[in-house]
C-alpha cells in the first residue's frame, strides 16, 4: 500500500480501531499520527494507484455504511455523489447491494443511487485481496475477486 497516499487507510492496522473510529476516518473527521490527512471520504479517492489493499479497505467501508441504519448513516448515503465515483467504486457499490439482496430498497429509497442502473461491467477484474478466496461466486461471476 501507499503509505504517502492521501487518505491511504491500512486494514491491517483496523485491530486498535473502533468501528466508529474507522468510520470516522473514512470521512476524514480525524487525523492519524504518522499519516496524512484524509481530505475526502475513501469513495471519492483517485484510485489510479490503488492496490487489493485499497480495495479492500473500500469494500469495508462501504459494507459499514450500507448495513448500519444509524441516522448519520442515512443522511451519508443520501450524500453519495455517483459522478464523483470511480467506475470501480460504482461496481463494487452496486454489486454490494446486489449480493445483500439489498439493491432494488437501497436504490428506491436513495434516488441519488438510481444511476447505478446505467452503470456498465468493468473491462478489468477488480481484486480486494492480493490472494482471492473465491469464496463469494456472485463477486467472482462479475470479476470482484475478494
Amino acid at each position: 500500500m501507499h503509505s504517502s497516499r492521501v487518505g491511504s487507510f491500512d486494514p491491517s492496522r483496523q485491530s486498535f480501531l473502533t468501528p466508529s473510529m474507522a468510520d470516522d476516518i473514512g470521512r476524514g473527521r480525524v487525523d492519524i499520527p504518522g499519516e496524512t490527512r484524509v481530505t475526502e471520504p475513501i469513495y471519492y479517492e483517485d484510485q489510479r494507484d490503488w492496490e487489493p489493499a485499497d480495495y479492500y479497505a473500500l469494500f469495508r467501508y462501504l459494507n459499514r455504511l450500507l448495513l448500519n441504519q444509524r441516522a448519520v448513516r442515512t443522511t451519508e448515503i443520501a450524500s453519495l455523489d455517483l459522478s464523483r465515483m470511480s467506475a470501480e467504486t460504482k461496481h463494487l457499490l452496486k454489486h454490494m447491494l446486489v449480493q445483500k439482496k439489498a439493491y432494488e430498497r437501497v436504490t428506491s429509497e436513495f434516488p441519488n443511487l438510481a444511476g447505478l442502473d446505467g452503470e456498465p461491467e468493468l473491462e478489468h477484474p477488480l481484486y480486494l485481496s492480493g490472494k482471492p478466496l473465491l469464496a463469494y461466486d456472485y463477486f467472482t461471476e462479475h470479476r470482484i475477486y475478494l
